[in-house]
């Protein structure tokens, strides 16, 4: 008999033993299922287990039943699966005198079936047997300031080291400690608004939005960005109301929202992993989480600046087992190494070596007269440019010569990359196929490899072109009129440094980047410019001047230069 038929055949046996209440026989039917379940997926396996797990609580063999419901654990369960696995663990501890591990069994199923009432009831029975704990008591320690307090700003900024300034666009000014960690607050009433685990160095604030602050000092200030780990958020009153964590920008780990009175609000909970909602069950919240930001966040800082505790952050403490008085006040004033900051550092010019290195700007491409006049976008040519310009929609001829701008200076930097004209045809980073064929696609017929092709090695088909919808390749057939109107050269305007060239769907970057081509693409209702670069979509919004000007979300905003200005002036 084959494996998978012996296993369900076992497996149907065993059940019907237990129908019976043949403990004896379902055991034995069960143990034959998984001797036969080599070929069965492991989340059969996992039900088998722990189906053996009741059998062996039936008969009292409670080590065995622990064993066949951790095994059952350790696969990937559903829910309801991994409830029962949980109840029957904890009720196999609970008889082997492990009461404190069947206490996190039990409370742990509680969680994720509440409604259960047998899994309620031996919840409360092995709790009621466990050794009485001295509940931790409200904490005696007297601060200076109530935990609703005006004075914020002031207590942060009196912490040797500590720098004022804001956190990316928010309005509400941030203070910084020497060991990176931050407070901010509001900027109407001076309460607490947040406690941030790690801030980055001052940085010059980003230009890309206006923001109107209190002291109206917005781009005067130093400016910090959000890095990986804990923030706890609080209302207007002071009360805790959130605590979530960041990794690499995402929203990763639980995402807990919390009521004035220390309970957690269970529609707006729930798990993060790589910024998507991955659960909403109270069970897949890490033990220990909450007292752990707690003991290493919330409670040292508000010690080391001399804040107390909200009403339900001394009831959380409870909660959680979490020793206010015990607990020492944070050294926020420890300096901590500083890493690069992504827009350049505050109080400074950009360091010429953190700049990728660029060419001089009398390299800038500038028109030399020529003009083609055509309907459409018809592919790459090298040394022009799709535009609409001073004669029209089509291709003017431009050159590397030196460059009339004004608005330019020199920028003098070794190690130039490849010429435009490479990088229109250069293959993307890495190793490549003959499924690469440039920037804009081509009729080539595909390359036959098949002579390197190993005996049973499955091959990909190779297609002819790049796929009309591909992230490298623009849509040239139905080129957007922002794009059409956004042809031609463009700069840095803090620099003066060249960018690069939009060529039909296409930013083709200077040589100094070293970079392939990267398609661009009209934002929603074609009034922003949008690429993706390193699986990051970065936004720009279009200020027409003149000069034309693309303001990126990251801070950064390009002017367009030479001829490119007047294409505003016809377009419009």
């Amino acid at each position: 008999m084959a494996s998978a038929e012996a296993f369900e055949t076992c497996k149907q046996a065993a059940d019907d033993a237990v129908r019976r209440k043949d403990f004896q026989a379902a055991e034995s039917g069960y143990s034959e299922a998984l001797r036969a379940a080599s070929s069965a997926s492991s989340a059969s396996r996992a039900a088998v287990l722990c189906n053996r797990a009741f059998v062996r609580l039936q008969r009292e063999q409670w080590q065995g039943a622990e064993e066949d419901a951790s095994a059952a654990l350790a696969e990937q369960l559903e829910e309801k699966l991994r409830i029962k696995a949980l109840f029957r663990r904890g009720l196999a501890r609970e008889a082997l005198g492990q009461l404190e591990a069947a206490d996190e069994d039990l409370n742990l199923a509680v969680k994720a079936a509440p409604s259960n009432e047998g899994i309620v009831a031996a919840a409360k029975r092995v709790r009621e047997r466990l050794p009485a704990r001295p509940k931790p008591s409200r904490p005696i320690w007297v601060p200076e300031q109530p935990y609703h307090t005006a004075a914020v700003q002031s207590m942060a900024e009196a912490v040797p080291g500590a720098v004022r300034g804001y956190m990316w666009t928010d309005e509400h000014p941030c203070v910084r400690f020497p060991n990176h960690m931050g407070v901010q607050a509001h900027e109407r009433t001076g309460s607490l608004v947040s406690i941030r685990q790690s801030l980055g160095a001052p940085q010059q604030a980003p230009r890309q939005k206006e923001v109107i602050t209190r002291d109206r000092d917005f781009l005067e200030s130093p400016n910090f960005d959000l890095d990986d780990g804990i923030t706890v958020e609080y209302d207007v009153g002071g009360n805790l109301t959130k605590i979530y964590s960041r990794y690499a920008e995402d929203l990763t780990g639980p995402f807990l929202v919390y009521n004035r009175d220390g309970s957690l609000s269970l529609r707006e909970t729930c798990c993060y992993e790589e910024g998507r909602v991955v659960s909403k069950l109270l069970s897949d919240i890490p033990p220990g989480f909450v007292a752990q930001v707690l003991q290493s966040l919330v409670v040292p800082v508000k010690k080391a600046m001399g804040m107390g505790l909200a009403p339900n952050e001394e009831e959380l403490c409870c909660q959680h087992g979490v020793d206010v008085d015990a607990l020492p006040a944070a050294d926020l004033s420890v300096a901590r190494p500083e890493k690069p900051t992504r827009l350049p550092a505050f109080g400074s010019a950009p360091a010429a070596s953190t700049l990728k290195a660029r060419p001089p700007t009398s390299e800038l491409p500038v028109a030399t007269g020529r003009f083609e006049a055509v309907a459409s976008f018809q592919g790459a040519r090298p040394g022009w440019v799709f535009k609409l310009g001073d004669q029209g929609l089509g291709y003017y001829e431009e050159a590397i010569g030196a460059a009339d701008d004004t608005t330019t200076k020199a920028w003098v930097s070794d190690g130039y990359g490849p010429t435009w004209e490479a990088l229109l045809s250069a293959p993307p980073q890495g190793e490549t196929g003959p499924g690469w064929v440039g920037p804009f696609g081509t009729d080539a017929p595909a390359v036959d490899d098949s002579s390197l092709q190993q005996p049973g090695e499955l091959q990909a088909p190779k297609p002819r072109q790049t796929p009309s919808h591909s992230s490298v390749r623009p849509d040239t057939e139905a080129l957007p009129d922002l794009l059409v109107r956004l042809q031609g050269p463009w700069v840095d305007r803090a620099t003066a440094a060249p960018v690069g060239q939009i060529q039909g769907g296409c930013l083709v970057w200077h040589r100094s980047f070293g970079s392939r081509p990267t398609k661009l693409s009209a934002g929603p209702g074609g009034l922003s410019v949008e690429m993706e670069i390193e699986r990051r979509v970065n936004s720009a919004t279009v200020d027409w001047g003149p000069p034309a000007c693309l303001k990126w979300d990251d801070g950064e905003e390009w002017i367009r230069t030479g001829t490119g200005q007047s294409g505003h002036a016809q377009a419009a």
